[in-house]
This record gives C-alpha cells, sequence and structure tokens, in this order.
C-alpha cells in the first residue's frame, strides 16, 4: 500500500496542535467513499522493552507514558463477505511522548508502518480513534 505523508510525526506537541488545526480545515463530511469491496481493522499497542520492560508499573497510565515501543496491526477483508484476505503487523520505537489530545502523533507512525506492508489497499480503514469527536476535531479516527 503506497501512502502519502504531508508532515513528520515527530514533532513539539505546538506543532502537532498547528498540524491537527489546517488537517481540520480539510475534512470532508460526506460520503465519498462508491462501492466499499474491503475494510480493514487496525490498532496499535503500546510496550516497555529492554531491562526497563521488567520493572513494575504501578498504573496503567504509567505504563503508556514509559512505553518505548509500538506494534500496529491491521486484517483487511473482503466485504461483506468478511473473508479475511490479508494481515500484518509493524514495531516501530516511539518518538512523541504520551501526552492527551495528541495520541495520533504516537500511534499513527506505527499503523502507517503497518499499512505499507499491505498488498491489498482497503477501501475503508476502521480504527480506534476519536476522529471528530477530539478536542480539536481532529483524532486518529
Amino acid at each position: 500500500m503506497r501512502l502519502h505523508l504531508k508532515h513528520e510525526w515527530n514533532v513539539s506537541t505546538a506543532e502537532a496542535r498547528k498540524i491537527q488545526e489546517e488537517l481540520r480545515e480539510k475534512w470532508v463530511g460526506e460520503d465519498r467513499l462508491g462501492e466499499i469491496r474491503t475494510v480493514a481493522g487496525l490498532d496499535a499497542a503500546f510496550v516497555l522493552t529492554g531491562s526497563q520492560g521488567l520493572k513494575e508499573m504501578r498504573s496503567r497510565w504509567q505504563a503508556l507514558r514509559e512505553a518505548n515501543r509500538a506494534i500496529a496491526a491491521v486484517v483487511v477483508y473482503r466485504y461483506p463477505e468478511m473473508e479475511e484476505l490479508e494481515r500484518t503487523y509493524a514495531e516501530v520505537r516511539l518518538e512523541f511522548p504520551y501526552v492527551p489530545g495528541f495520541l495520533s502523533f504516537r500511534e499513527i507512525p506505527a499503523l502507517l508502518a503497518a499499512l505499507s506492508k499491505l498488498q491489498t489497499i482497503p477501501d475503508l480503514l476502521f480504527c480506534d480513534g476519536q476522529g471528530y469527536a477530539h478536542p480539536r476535531r481532529m483524532g486518529l479516527a
């Protein structure tokens, strides 16, 4: 799958906010998809690897803040049959810190790495993200 990136992901939170605001202006709230023949579900998880991974975490939020790797997975299905066509994953080093409201800058590099491995281009992506419900109207979804 070929991806077109227009900005960097490892930026300051001020730059991330500016990117979100610029992208929000390009959002279209109408269906322009046409016929949907393939769908994909994707998500990312965060892990702490290396010797630091052995330490005991006090809370889920501490684990999220201290994670140093992201693992993303994507599964593509033929629609509406829901027959699995392809699956892949990617693991990347985390560059962006855990900052509420900017989770997409932490997750998307791993998701893009997994998507770039696909041979099948999905017509529609399902992801766990706020999208338009985001406080700045530009979350992951």
